[in-house]
This record gives C-alpha cells, structure tokens and sequence, in this order.
C-alpha cells in the first residue's frame, strides 16, 4: 500500500506527524472493529478478542442473505461502515492532499478489511466493501465540492 510509504517518506513537520499520527490511530481502530471476534462484545462490554481462523471460506464474500435491511441495528451497522471509510478518505487526503491516491487507499483498505474479517471469524461481505465504497465516494463528492467553493487549500497538492 503506496500510503504507508508516503508516511515514512515526507518531511519530519510537526502539521505532517500530526496528520500521520490521525491516520494511524484510525487504521488501528479500523483494525480493531473489524478483526474483533465480536463486534456485539466490543460495543456492549468493551471486549477485545482476536480468533485467528487460517482456513476461511471466501465464498461467504458473497453472502447477502443474511442482510436484514429493516432491522435498525443493522442500519446502525451499516451507517458505521458508511462514516467510517468516509473519515479514512478525508483523513488520507488530507494528509496526502492527492484525491485519486485517497480514494484508491481507502478502497483497497474497504475490500482488505472484508477479506480480513473472514481471517478473524467475522462475516467479511462484499455488500460491506460496496457500503465502504459508498462513504468514500461521498466524502470524495464533498471533498471536490469544498474545492471547488474555496480553492486548494493552502498545503495540499490539488491533482
């Protein structure tokens, strides 16, 4: 992943370490939310637990049946993924200042993170990464509209 080298590669200023330290930390809650054995445990009773599972079946990738649509605990769910891929790709271009590289980090870190839940026992969807892609697009679309009323933002390289 081409972020992880700019991180290491840009100048030390202390506007850049801040910008790589919010990045980071939400990586690291991403992570978090989405390799903990249960996420019901993590909400309710702030329990982290890892469960390895080395053999996953990726066809539940494709899995859409179990989606209950009506049921505003999923709802609640699925906003989450919204906002949370949303954040990365405004925390991603504003540290990079580059909206392509932003957009194509975040969704390479919305389809890992699927793939990565079936490593941890969770259900890794491709409705998910498809919910992920949507926040990061709409974050996108204010991104360029915030660009469009101000002007590049002083620091950032438009592209």
């Amino acid at each position: 992943m081409e972020i992880i080298g700019y991180i290491v590669s840009q100048e030390k200023g202390t506007t850049h370490g801040m910008k790589c330290f919010g990045v980071m930390i939400w990586l690291m809650l991403l992570f978090v939310f989405t390799c903990t054995s249960s996420l019901h445990q993590l909400l309710e009773h702030q329990t982290i637990h890892f469960q390895l599972q080395l053999d996953p079946d990726f066809k539940d990738l494709l899995t859409v049946r179990d989606a209950k649509i009506t049921e505003p605990s999923w709802l609640l769910i699925k906003s989450g993924h919204f906002m949370a891929f949303a954040l990365l790709n405004i925390l991603l271009f504003h540290l990079t200042g580059d909206l392509k590289r932003s957009l194509r980090d975040s969704l390479f870190i919305a389809v890992l993170s699927e793939i990565l839940q079936l490593y941890f026992s969770r259900d890794g969807r491709i409705v998910d990464a498809a919910i992920d892609s949507l926040g990061i697009l709409f974050a996108a679309i204010v991104i360029l509209a915030l660009r469009r009323d101000t002007g590049p933002t002083s620091g950032t390289n438009p592209k």
